[in-house]
Formats: structure tokens, C-alpha cells, sequence
């Protein structure tokens, strides 16, 4: 099975990028505030699980036969909603 090309490894390592460097600058900006990390957690736990569910979903790829099936799904679900789309 063949990775399809909107799957790119240059998503990932941006993703990663705007990660590492806005938690950075939080955690930054939580520590010269109050001496700690209070706040600061939240939104590095909540982006680290998109974070995750991006580097599985990177590993798992996207293949033709995928896209082939969704192409399908949505035909059928256009004929029986009676969609002109």
C-alpha cells in the first residue's frame, strides 16, 4: 500500500514545531509569573493529545483503497439523502 501524497512528513514535523514552541513560551510565561509550572500543563496535555493522535495517524498512513472506500461511502449516502451534490 502506497502512502497518498497529502500525507507528508513535513505536516508532522510543523505540527511539532508550533508545539514545542508555543508550550515552551507558555511554560516560559507560567514560570516567571508564579516561580512554577501552574497553568502552563493544560493546554501542553491537551495538545499533546492531537499531538499523539497525529503521529499514529501519520503511521498508520492514508492509502488509496481508504479514499477509494470514503469516494464510495459518501456516493451512497448522497443517493439515499437524494442529494443533487
Amino acid at each position: 500500500m502506497e502512502r497518498v501524497p497529502g500525507a507528508s512528513t513535513g505536516d508532522l514535523i510543523s505540527h511539532l514545531g508550533s508545539y514545542l514552541g508555543v508550550n515552551a513560551g507558555l511554560m516560559a510565561m507560567d514560570w516567571f509569573q508564579g516561580g512554577g509550572i501552574d497553568w502552563a500543563f493544560w493546554p501542553l496535555f491537551g495538545w499533546g493529545i492531537a499531538i499523539v493522535i497525529h503521529i499514529f495517524s501519520f503511521a498508520a498512513g492514508t492509502t488509496e483503497d481508504s479514499l477509494d472506500e470514503f469516494e464510495k461511502f459518501k456516493r451512497k449516502k448522497r443517493k439515499s439523502s437524494g442529494s443533487s451534490d
